[in-house]
């Protein structure tokens, strides 16, 4: 063998020599292919421009290799390599299920990445609800198939309502019932049973409800399930008229299912927090909920999360100075900021007049006496030393003298 034959080979498709440095390899999976860069890009090109086919194999008539867009990159123009990517990207796309929502002033295009069936959706630009089976809004207690035939807004109105108060329809006559409580078997007044959890037909006397893991209707398991469905409660009582005991969770947590277990445990919790004081920051970018532990009266209190202070007795942003019943009238931000410049100078308010004092000195337990002098608008604030001298001061005029 020459060291020309080894320099150079013959390209299958345009059948010129060409350099073994521009021999197309296909990331080595195809390495006994003599093709050129040259030809291998111009087929490439072909399948792109004339077929728009994302994955294109090998040249050859008995290989069943696909070429790798990576290793083409460094042979194809960008503009080439742009375009396939694109067709790759659309190629993947189609695998899924996908729809437009069904908004007009929207329209936008939404995939099912999940393998299993959805109905139920929410369009992630305008946050409406809208049926992914059927491709119409969301038809709250109506099938698919119902769905399709109105037309009338109210109908629609009253599936939302239905769905909200949890009712449910016969699987034959499809009227609307609404169990107010008992058994969750129901009896439609066209004959038939079904299940008020499930919503499907029984047929026999020993119906295993899908939505719970043990029978409804037939025994405290059932009628506890109910109970926590239904009326949401947190302390379940055995079933039993003449029993006043109450179901323990931890005993009845290996016939329940996680998802109703879990749901039994929220509700003991949020039971156990509604037996404590609980307020809301009134600050509208905030409304953190905030329990009062102590068993005291609490009145000043500061946010967890903003740091900022209110009231926990009236709900307001904190009204320093002033009470409860005077700060519910107040909208002059002025007020609010005399109220804290009260508070922080330590200045006190007359019970009767409501107006405020300041102590510069003297006794502690001191009162305070206001009055206006005759002939004069201006409040004269006047300290007493003691109790005696307090009662001249108001029986007389002498004892207005020596006070002043």
């Amino acid at each position: 063998m020459t060291e020309c034959n080894v320099s150079s080979f013959a390209c299958v498709i345009c059948l010129n020599n060409v350099s073994s440095n521009k021999r197309f390899k296909n990331d080595n999976r195809c390495v006994t292919h003599s093709y050129c860069v040259d030809c291998i890009e111009k087929y490439i090109k072909a399948k792109l421009e004339g077929h728009n086919l994302a994955e294109i194999k090998c040249p050859a008539l008995d290989c069943n290799e696909v070429l790798d867009p990576l290793a083409c990159s460094s042979i194809l123009s960008p503009r080439l390599f742009e375009r396939w990517c694109d067709v790759l990207c659309k190629s993947t796309l189609m695998q899924c299920q996908k729809t437009y929502c069904p908004f007009r002033n929207c329209s936008t295009l939404i995939l099912n990445e999940c393998e299993a069936s959805v109905t139920k959706s929410t369009c992630p630009v305008c946050k409406r609800l809208f049926c992914f089976k059927c491709k119409r809004p969301w038809h709250a207690g109506y099938s698919c198939d119902e769905a399709r035939g109105m037309t009338d807004r109210n109908d629609f109105l009253f599936g939302a309502l239905m769905k909200s108060n949890k009712w449910k329809r016969c699987p034959i006559c499809t009227h609307c019932v609404e169990r107010k409580s008992g058994c969750s078997i129901i009896k439609c007044r066209c004959g038939i049973e079904f299940c008020y959890s499930c919503g499907e037909k029984i047929d026999d006397d020993r119906h295993r409800c899908t939505s719970n893991p043990v029978p409804v209707g037939l025994g405290q398991n059932g009628s506890a399930l109910a109970k926590l469905d239904d009326y949401n409660l947190a302390e379940i009582k055995c079933p039993a008229l003449d029993c006043n005991e109450v179901f323990d969770p931890l005993v009845c947590r290996s016939i329940l299912s996680p998802r109703v277990f879990e749901k039994l445990c929220d509700k003991l919790c949020e039971s156990t927090l509604t037996q404590c004081q609980k307020a809301y920051c009134p600050f509208q970018n905030c409304s953190t909920l905030i329990l009062n532990e102590c068993e005291a009266s609490v009145t000043k209190s500061n946010c967890p999360v903003c740091k900022r202070l209110f009231c926990f007795k009236c709900g307001r942003p904190w009204h320093a100075g002033y009470s409860c019943d005077e700060a519910r009238g107040m909208t002059d931000r002025n007020d609010i900021l005399f109220g804290a410049l009260m508070e922080a100078r330590g200045w006190r308010r007359c019970p009767v007049c409501k107006h405020c004092v300041e102590r510069t000195s003297g006794y502690v337990g001191s009162d305070f006496v206001i009055y206006v002098e005759a002939g004069e608008q201006d409040m004269i604030v006047r300290m007493l030393d003691g109790s005696s001298r307090q009662k001249d001061m108001l029986d007389g005029s002498s004892g207005q003298k020596d006070a002043v």
